[in-house]
């Protein structure tokens, strides 16, 4: 497979507007990104919207996904434990709960675009939904394939034989970021779902980043951020009506998403965008305070926190070893000491017991401690002759 150098996939670029209000003007909020397929960050000045300016061209960021994803994120490909006597994911159940509160699931078509693994993509089926993926990735086609489950191969977009309000649930799970323009996703969304049907968003939160802001949260396949005021925005402005949001929580140990989850609307009006300056200096001021505070304490939290758990990790696999050995010590000790001890205690124990029981003027205390002695001395040698005869 192609791989390409860095330089390969970030030279072509065009310079765009902003996908969501078409506004012209932007602040820059980073110029790194994550594996070093560096690109401009900025944030629009009319709505806050954040995205990538200058963008790689169309061709670049579809030959990307084709020939160079599953080299930078080769670890998502791996297929997660499946079989019908494992429990279903916290995550999985969580989701569909929060499903569950909009409309039921009993007899519902879900599509899901870009299901990686197939890891939700499996419980709904589970569950006797009607499934299908749509997923770019040549390599997570070929995880889904294996699984089983029902899948296409390719983009939201250029799947045009799928026919109109086909679907009661579309489900997206950090994949609306890796539109190239989320406007046209959207609108298919729309398309594919039937009337009252409902979208499913998670995405991360551009409030609430996740480790180092320009090496890691802000990505080459990431050309849009949102925010909880973006994403209500774009949604709107698509055509849907948001009945549940979750904008995360403010644990620093794992990333904080938001969870949408919007009714297709009727009415067909698209919405107006309104500028509102005070969310673009609420997001910039946001980002340069997580900034401060990671290289402040941040990266070093965070660098102790790994290393701590990679020494647990490591520890466990030096004793794993060593518990094996043992286990398998204490089990051979048993086989073989076990029979001697019944056998010393048939042949020295019981006629001795037998025998001052049958005493004259022995007392039942005499017949039961006298022995002890004796039965000490028979288990040291019972378990000492187990010893010698297997040379340890």
């Amino acid at each position: 497979m192609k791989q390409g150098s860095d330089s390969e996939w970030t030279h072509a670029t065009v310079i765009r507007s902003c996908p969501l209000c078409g506004g012209l003007r932007r602040t820059t909020l980073s110029r790194r990104m994550q594996h070093h397929l560096d690109l401009t960050t900025v944030v629009c000045n009319s709505c806050s919207f954040v995205y990538t300016n200058p963008m790689p061209t169309p061709e670049v960021y579809g030959r990307f996904y084709l020939e160079a994803y599953a080299h930078f994120y080769r670890q998502l490909a791996a297929a997660p434990p499946r079989g019908d006597n494992i429990p279903e994911s916290s995550y999985a159940k969580t989701i569909f709960e929060n499903i569950e509160k909009v409309r039921p699931l009993d007899g519902a078509r879900l599509l899901e675009v870009g299901p990686g693994n197939g890891n939700f993509l499996w419980w709904a089926m589970k569950r006797g939904l009607t499934v299908l993926g749509v997923e770019p990735s040549t390599e997570f086609c070929a995880t889904l394939s294996e699984a089983g489950l029902p899948m296409r191969s390719g983009t939201l977009e250029s799947l045009q034989d799928i026919p109109p309000a086909s679907y009661d649930i579309l489900a997206m799970f950090h994949v609306l970021e890796h539109f190239y323009d989320p406007n046209t996703a959207l609108e298919r969304c729309w398309e594919l779902l039937a009337p009252g049907g409902i979208i499913v968003i998670a995405v991360p939160n551009i409030l609430k980043p996740y480790r180092s802001l320009d090496r890691y949260f802000l990505r080459y396949v990431h050309p849009s951020s949102f925010s909880p005021a973006t994403l209500n925005m774009i949604l709107e402005r698509n055509k849907f009506d948001v009945v549940l949001c979750e904008t995360g929580g403010s644990d620093w140990r794992v990333p904080q998403s938001l969870f949408y989850i919007a009714r297709r609307a009727e009415s067909g009006v698209i919405a107006q965008v309104l500028p509102n300056p005070a969310d673009t200096k609420r997001v910039l001021l946001a980002c340069n305070r997580y900034r401060r505070e990671w290289m402040l304490y941040g990266a070093a939290r965070y660098f102790l926190r790994e290393r701590f758990w990679a020494a647990v990790r490591f520890s466990l696999r030096i004793l794993r070893p060593v518990k094996r050995r043992l286990i398998s010590w204490v089990k051979f000790a048993r086989g073989i000491a076990a029979p001697r001890v019944r056998q010393a205690i048939d042949l020295h124990l019981a006629p001795n017991i037998c025998t001052k029981r049958n005493a004259p003027n022995s007392g039942y205390l005499s017949i039961i401690f006298q022995p002890l002695g004796e039965m000490r001395q028979v288990l040291k040698v019972g378990f000492s002759g187990a010893v010698c005869q297997n040379g340890h």
